[in-house]
Order: C-alpha cells, then structure tokens, then sequence
C-alpha cells in the first residue's frame, strides 16, 4: 500500500478559513449589538424628573419645604445659524417650533438680510406666533469665523443661560431638548447629541416640494451613490469620531 502525502498546508488553510469565519460572524454580530443598543437609547422613555427638578426635590425635603411634584426645566436658548437655503430647511426648522418644552426661544441668525433663509424664518415666525423667536439680521464681527459672527448677536441678546447652538441641518423630536437638558448636572458643562441620520418622510412617495418656491426634489436624487456615503459616514463613521472624542478629551 502507497501512502499519498496530505499537502503541507491543508491544516493551516482549515484554521485559516475557520478564524475568518469567526471573524465575519464577530464583525456582524458587533454592527447588529450597536443597532440593537442604538435602537433602545433613541427610543428609551424619558427620564421621570430632570436632573433640575431632583436637585430642587432634595433641598425641598432638607428644609422641611413641600415638594413640587411638577417638572420645572430651566430655560434654553436656541441659537440657529442659517446660510442659503436646501430642500429640507424649512422641515428641519420647523421642528424647533414644535417641541414639547416648556420654555425656550429660537434666536435665528441670517447674515444677508437678502438670503433665502430669512424668508423661510419669516413664514415661520408666522406660521408660530405662539413661540417665542426672533430673526437676527447681520451678524457681527468678533473674530474669524463666520458661524461665531453669525449668532453673536442672538448670543448677547439671549434670555437664558442655557445655549443650543444648532445648525440648519439638524432636525428635533419633540422630546430632545428635555433628554438633552435632563443630562445636564452640576458637573457637566456641555451635553451634545451624537448625529443621526434620517430619511426624508416623503423621499419614497413624493418629491419635497419648498414652501416658497415651486421647485421640487426627485426622490430617486436619495439613492444616488454619493448620497449613500455621506448617509453611511453621519450614521457610523461620524457618531464614532464624536464619541471618541468625547471619551478622550472631554
């Protein structure tokens, strides 16, 4: 009988083969953890008392004084630096007037009192006389940077000590600013949200139509390639950057 020699490296290509597999059943079972945890922080139920109340709770019952079982948040001033206008300004702007919060203003900030942008602030200051905002023309030179010269006046003329610096392309739940500042404590200076990528709610059925022009967006625009990426850059890529950081410096 005549023995055929095994090749030399069939065991290593086995254990090759064995520690990809592991490796790509890591890989997904990593990306579906975070989905699964991304998933229970973006739709966890708020907080029972903001970080404020608590602290007024406590020196409540150290001196004896009845407790204010009501919520009382502290408020907030929202600065919102705007330069031209994009398909979905007017929906993300709109969403800082709908918010479920019982006191806030919204300082809009416009350079050019000819940009597009003041229009879409005035519709707005319209459509919402409720809410208290205001629309700030010109900006100031301070320094720099054009975002800063931008809201440094909104900044002087803001009634709260809590700023949000929010750029236009940032949309709100109605609920973000409360989980934002139940966040806030007496050691912590700044709370800041992790971006997070969404769809267009008609990007599948009907183009976005702006109130103030007749020009309209093809929803098949959303499914170009380059749209892709930057969807997958804010969504992973970014969230990450802004975490690291916050884990290294902060």
């Amino acid at each position: 009988m005549q023995l055929i020699p095994q090749p030399m490296f069939a065991d290593y290509d086995i254990l090759l083969a064995c520690g990809l597999l592991i490796f790509w059943c890591g890989y997904w079972l990593v990306h579906i953890c975070a989905i699964c945890y991304g998933k229970y922080k973006l739709y966890r139920k708020p907080k029972p008392e903001s970080s404020v109340q608590s602290i007024q709770s406590l020196v409540s019952l150290e001196h004896g004084l009845p407790r204010n079982t009501k919520k009382q948040y502290p408020g907030v001033s929202i600065l919102k630096p705007l330069l031209g206008v994009d398909p979905n300004l007017f929906v993300n702007l709109s969403s800082y007037f709908q918010m479920e919060y019982p006191t806030y203003e919204v300082l809009i900030c416009v350079v050019d009192q000819n940009d597009p942008a003041a229009m879409v602030a005035n519709r707005l200051l319209e459509m919402y006389p409720s809410v208290d905002a205001r629309l700030f023309l010109g900006g100031s030179q301070v320094g720099v940077n054009p975002k800063i010269n931008n809201v440094h006046a909104a900044y002087q003329a803001a009634k709260y000590s809590l700023i949000l610096i929010s750029d236009s392309s940032i949309k709100m739940k109605k609920d973000t600013l409360s989980d934002m500042v139940d966040n806030m404590a007496d050691d912590v200076a700044i709370v800041h949200q992790v971006p997070f990528t969404c769809d267009r709610i008609d990007n599948r059925t009907e183009p976005m139509t702006s109130p103030l022009s007749n020009n309209t967006t093809d929803p098949s625009s959303f499914l170009k390639l380059d749209g892709k990426v930057e969807y997958q850059y804010q969504t992973r890529k970014q969230r990450r950057f802004v975490a690291t950081l916050e884990k290294v410096i902060l």
